[in-house]
């Protein structure tokens, strides 16, 4: 292990996993000594499961095209098409009136039409491959590359299509400390998610709620009042969509018998017209609540028991948020939601 394992792992970590080596070696005395020399053949793409999920991508994203929500979006450009043919004679006055959505329509059925051809033409690369058949250097396909493609597409095409769901605000409500590092695992996810984001502080007075910046402006000061949680509202396309699956009771404990409960309130207000859950700082109020998450120090798992992360780690949040999210987009694109 010390003398072949462990060099010829240190000697290979910094190759592609695909890239082919050759590696000689050689007994010099005791030792022995390791010589790598990369391949020059490109890498080839295709195992059988690349070639089969493209497959799945590509019937998914057709399902997609031929569905409610794209037809109904072909219909609204061809529209404003007409209404442009009709302004021809004032054209600017179209394009102020309507220029902004008439090319984000055209942009996103273009790349809408883009993908498709590309992921036919990828998954005839990769079973070719599959079958080892040659792929021309700088041809083959990048899957992951297409697939992050697609995800940007989707979060556009249900911008346009449920603009609605362009905003929400996330309340989380709670002890200070929990509270306060959860506001910053959201707003790191907003950034990751490219949405804008704002913030403000809940403090109780008496038995009402009034709410402050955060942070604090320059000049003021903050609220000198029990802290009930935080707010935070996001903006972008299919906002709402990525964050109403964190809507629930947590869980966070040091141990099994002590535990501390927050709870994350989901609304597609903007800010200033988010409603704070009346009595949502009182122990009454989780009474018969079950929680969705569990934090026990490092790490935070569903309460379904189906994943499990480290915590706080924005980055792998959210990961499990996008795949929901996916989920939820392709069942709404598709019309599989019933709405």
């Amino acid at each position: 292990q010390d003398q072949l394992l462990l060099p010829l792992a240190r000697l290979l970590s910094g190759l592609p996993y695909n890239r082919p080596v050759a590696v000689a070696v050689k007994a010099e005395g005791a030792a022995l000594a390791l010589d790598c020399t990369p391949g020059t053949a490109a890498p080839r793409p295709a195992a059988p499961v690349e070639a089969d999920y493209a497959a799945e991508l590509r019937r998914q994203l057709q399902k997609i095209v031929a569905g409610p929500v794209w037809t109904d979006l072909v219909n609204k450009r061809y529209m404003l098409q007409l209404q442009r043919e009709r302004m021809a004679k004032d054209e600017s006055r179209f394009w102020t009136l309507h220029g902004e959505r008439y090319n984000a329509l055209k942009a996103v059925l273009h790349d809408g039409e883009r993908l498709l051809a590309d992921i036919l033409q990828g998954e005839g690369r990769l079973l070719a491959a599959q079958m080892m058949q040659d792929v021309a250097p700088g041809r083959e396909f990048d899957c992951a590359a297409w697939e992050q493609r697609y995800l940007e597409f989707k979060a556009r095409t249900l911008g346009l299509s449920r603009p609605d769901a362009n905003l929400c605000t996330i309340g989380i409500y709670g002890p200070a400390d929990v509270a306060g590092t959860l506001r910053d695992l959201y707003l790191t996810i907003a950034g990751l998610g490219g949405f804008a984001a704002q913030a403000q502080t809940v403090g109780i007075d008496l038995d009402t709620y009034a709410k402050q910046e955060w942070p604090a402006p320059q000049g003021s000061q903050p609220l000198d009042l029990p802290l009930a949680g935080f707010e935070i509202e996001c903006k972008g396309p299919g906002a709402f969509y990525l964050f109403t699956g964190e809507r629930g009771m947590w869980r966070a404990s040091d141990d099994d018998k002590r535990h501390v409960d927050l709870y994350v309130f989901v609304s597609g207000k903007p800010l200033k017209e988010h409603a704070t859950p009346a009595n949502v700082h009182r122990r009454s109020f989780y009474e018969g609540l079950q929680p969705v998450r569990n934090i026990k120090r490092d790490s935070m798992a569903d309460a379904k028991g189906e994943w499990r992360c480290g915590y706080p780690q924005a980055e792998a949040l959210f990961e499990r948020m996008k795949e929901r999210w996916s989920r939820l987009a392709d069942r709404i694109l598709t019309g599989e939601d019933g709405a």
